[in-house]
This record gives C-alpha cells, sequence and structure tokens, in this order.
C-alpha cells in the first residue's frame, strides 16, 4: 500500500468543502479526524505519553481496563467484544488504541476549530484501500449507538484516577 499525503490551507469552511468535493474520493466514504493543533501527532491516546510536559510514562492499556472493569462491571455485559469495550470506555476518557475518525467532515472540522490560538489540522482518509488489504472486516455499528450522552468524562465517577492520572 502506497502512502499518499496531501497537504493543503484551508482558511473557511467553504474551502474545506470544495478541497473535500475535489477529492477522488469525494465526501463519499472517506474519513474526517480534525486536530486543534497541527503539531499534535496523528496518534492514539494510550502511545502517548503521560505528564503535563509528555516526559511521564506511557499508559498501559490492559491495566487501565481491567480497572475500568472493577469500577464499572456491568460494561463487560453490556459489550460483546473488546471493539465495542474499548469504544465505550474511551467515550468516557479512558486512553485507548483506538483514533476516533468521522464520516462528516463537518465533524472533523469543529475539533479542527476548536483553538482560535492554533493552526488546526484536519485528516481526510480514504478506508478503500485498507479494506482491499485487509480484506473485509465486519463490526456492529457502534456509530449509531448513544452511549450516554450526559456524562462528562473528567467528572464520571467511573474514571475518577484511572482515567485522568
Amino acid at each position: 500500500m502506497t502512502e499518499h499525503r496531501q497537504t493543503q490551507i484551508a482558511n473557511s469552511l467553504q474551502e474545506i468543502i470544495a478541497f473535500v468535493e475535489s477529492l477522488e474520493i469525494g465526501n463519499q466514504g472517506a474519513w474526517f479526524r480534525g486536530h486543534s493543533d497541527s503539531s499534535f501527532e496523528l496518534l492514539p491516546s494510550v502511545f502517548r505519553r503521560t505528564g503535563k510536559n509528555g516526559d511521564g510514562p506511557y499508559y498501559n492499556e490492559n491495566e487501565l481496563l481491567r480497572e475500568f472493569l472493577r469500577r464499572h462491571p456491568a460494561a463487560k455485559d453490556k459489550h460483546s467484544n473488546t471493539l465495542e469495550l474499548l469504544t465505550y470506555a474511551q467515550h468516557y476518557g479512558l486512553p485507548t488504541r483506538l483514533l476516533d475518525w468521522s464520516e462528516n467532515v463537518l465533524v472533523a472540522t469543529y475539533f479542527a476549530c476548536q483553538d482560535d490560538e492554533t493552526d488546526g489540522e484536519l485528516f481526510i482518509l480514504n478506508p478503500l484501500p485498507f479494506e482491499q488489504e485487509l480484506g473485509v472486516l465486519i463490526f456492529e455499528d457502534v456509530n449509531n449507538k448513544v452511549i450516554n450522552e450526559s456524562i462528562d468524562a473528567e467528572t464520571c465517577p467511573l474514571c475518577q484516577d484511572c482515567c485522568h492520572p
């Protein structure tokens, strides 16, 4: 699989939409991810160093997940596979190996534009080459599940200490 990375600077939502529409894949089937700071790496949170300066130890996903399940044992019964469980735990702020992507460019653009002080970054991924390389992976559609919109990961009693050291 060959890597193809193209950089484009956009100063408005109209420019972003025009750029996406100009791509061969267009808006259909593309995956989008927005970072509020273009210096951020495209790296799942569990692989990022801890600490305010990023010089602390790495997270141990197994230990974090074990502690999460200890505090919320019903989660294991509600989620039938590891992917669902990781998705659920990440929703509450647990660092995982997963990266959030959206099929909606506007959602990713929202995250890319969250900070007025820094330049954001919008990633656009064509997933088709991955599907061709890896074969067909069938997942239950977790996109349409509402986990719990009213709980903030910062204040969630299940996540205190284990998710926000």
